[in-house]
């Protein structure tokens, strides 16, 4: 699983983020999805989740709708 992202280095506030994700652990019927998962998307950025089926892609947007 990937999360590629533009490479805008500007300084970046705490405030500037949008989602901040870190360190979560996700097992779900005893299977391990997420083990420690960090992100941060900054506001107005775009990024692309991408990888194989069933890579944890549709996992993450649960629990970011807390779906979980």
């Amino acid at each position: 699983l990937k999360a590629k992202m533009d490479s805008n280095q500007d300084r970046i506030r705490k405030d500037d983020f949008a989602v901040e994700i870190k360190n979560l652990d996700l097992c779900i019927h005893g299977n391990r999805i997420f083990d420690r998962l960090s992100f941060e998307v900054r506001r107005g950025q775009k990024i692309a989740i991408i990888g194989p089926s069933g890579s944890g892609k549709h996992s993450i947007f649960k629990v970011l709708l807390n779906l979980f």
